[in-house]
């Protein structure tokens, strides 16, 4: 992987997505499976998963990572106490970037499992999409009580959790909602 190279084509090929990157640190990092962005807004790129890709393919998920900043979902979604909704609303905002980047042109990896044109950001915020797939995880799995807790008047998702939501149990709760959503 290449980021000079893939910071210049963003720049050329996507000039809106372009300009953002100069707030954006970029690295490449081994350990995880293929890309995230923190709130610190560090954009962490899997070599491995990103050679793979095909350049318009990588432009698409620096892109994607960037969506990520620009709608906040890097502060709301780990703001939320309920596990089930960090890991919800982590697909959520996989939908909802991906929707958007398609309806852009760009080129959908063969990897990405998250799309539906219904899921769009027309149709639903963030917390709202959130809390429709909650609804429906509940209907498949009455057992599993993933709708109940933070979610209130269809569209607020409250931290009732208090603190900073920084303990090692919600750092390994983050990490795993977002390798499993990049897995999908």
């Amino acid at each position: 992987m290449n980021i000079r190279r893939l910071r210049v084509q963003v720049m050329l090929r996507a000039p809106f997505f372009g300009s953002m990157l100069h707030n954006i640190k970029i690295v490449e990092d081994k350990n995880i499976p293929t890309a995230c962005i923190d709130k610190g807004l560090t954009a962490r790129f899997n070599p491995v998963f990103m050679d793979a890709l095909s350049e318009d393919e990588q432009i698409f998920v620096v892109c994607h990572e960037l969506m990520h900043a620009v709608w906040l979902h890097v502060f709301r979604i780990f703001e939320w106490s309920n596990k089930d909704a960090v890991r919800m609303g982590n697909i959520a905002a996989d939908y909802l970037v991906n929707y958007l980047l398609k309806e852009m042109r760009m080129t959908l990896p063969k990897c990405v499992t998250l799309y539906n044109h219904e899921y769009n950001p027309d149709a639903y915020t963030l917390e709202g999409l959130t809390k429709k797939l909650l609804e429906e995880q509940d209907k498949e799995d009455p057992q599993s009580g993933a709708g109940d807790g933070d979610i209130t008047n269809g569209n607020d998702i409250l931290d009732s959790g208090g603190g900073d939501g920084e303990g090692t149990e919600d750092q390994q709760v983050k990490q795993r909602a977002i390798e499993e959503t990049l897995r999908s």
